[in-house]
């Protein structure tokens, strides 16, 4: 239906009810046209489409870790005046013995969720095939649905300082630089844990912290997963005390960079776009945001990722 309404102000004026202007017998001095009649057809098109819209949109995604390319980083120790010889810090002999084997796995600068081009979608609360939704999708098979990108060192020389103090205590000037710690040793990024078949909430960031070697002789890196440092009541960016030592986090994170992957995941970080195309200038786009995943078998690497509308339109063509 096409109408034009009119609307006559009868509010408070700024300047009081006496009248102070001319009377006139011009109409517009004082009435208002809302004309609605591009409107309602584009309202009711928009409704149809809403209409077309899943509840949950489930889209099947493969587990691809991206290994850190640039691993030339060297480390040093400098005790009082002694400096310790380099050494690779993402080679293995700076490591624990038992801390080796799995070492390599946790060398990634990120981990992607790919689409796999399949999926499902459910209208009514009933499953129906991906490719039967009257939509089309902003992404292809192939694109990442979700980055977790993970810190990591890529300056070429990294060198902890520790210096007795009178009182016995050590200063540790960390790495990367920043305020001494006192009785407080820094912890470092090393990379993300990403393994073939592996659960999801086992993909970590990891980190590393030099210290005293657990056979006694020198000093060596250990490993330790956000995960288990959690577990332990280490978070970012507080730190915490494990067996009487304290630790600090030597990186800066902003907020998503705390979360873990699930922890994205359950957030909404990863989206997509639903698209339906009723002919310009009335393409709608909605967002939907993930809220779940479910991975049966994670030795296929595979999981599905979860996603609902967030009834966010942005209209085209306007």
């Amino acid at each position: 239906m096409f109408f034009t309404k009119e609307v006559r102000s009868h509010g408070e004026r700024p300047y009081g009810r006496k009248e102070y202007l001319a009377p006139t017998d011009d109409e517009n001095t004082d009435l208002g046209v809302l004309d609605t009649k591009n409107r309602t057809g584009r309202f009711m098109a928009l409704a149809l489409q809403e209409s077309l819209l899943p509840e949950i949109l489930v889209l099947k995604c493969k587990i691809q870790g991206v290994p850190l390319h640039c691993t030339s980083t060297m480390i040093s120790l400098r005790i009082d005046d002694q400096m310790l010889p380099m050494i690779p810090f993402y080679g293995t002999q700076i490591l624990e013995r038992n801390q080796r084997g799995h070492s390599q796995h946790s060398v990634h600068e990120a981990v992607n969720l790919v689409f796999t081009g399949n999926g499902y979608c459910y209208f009514d609360g009933k499953e129906r095939p991906l490719e039967q939704g009257d939509f089309k999708l902003n992404v292809a098979a192939q694109d990442p649905l979700l980055t977790k990108p993970f810190k990591v060192q890529t300056a070429g020389h990294l060198i902890q300082r520790q210096t007795r103090l009178p009182s016995g205590e050590w200063s540790v000037t960390p790495p990367r630089g920043g305020q001494s710690l006192i009785k407080t040793l820094p912890l470092m990024a090393y990379g993300g844990y990403v393994k073939p078949g592996l659960s999801l909430d086992q993909i970590t960031q990891i980190f590393g912290s030099l210290e005293k070697s657990d056979m006694g002789k020198g000093y060596k890196l250990r490993l330790r997963s956000q995960k288990e440092l959690e577990v332990l009541r280490v978070s970012i960016p507080h730190g915490g005390v494990i067996q009487e030592t304290a630790y600090a986090f030597n990186e800066s994170f902003l907020a998503d960079e705390k979360l873990s992957l699930v922890g994205l995941i359950d957030a909404g970080k990863a989206c997509v776009e639903i698209i339906i195309d009723g002919g310009k200038p009335s393409v709608e786009r909605f967002t939907y945001q993930s809220f779940k995943y479910v991975q049966e078998d994670p030795s296929t690497d595979t999981l599905d990722l979860y996603f609902k509308s967030q009834k966010i339109h942005e209209h085209d063509g306007r």
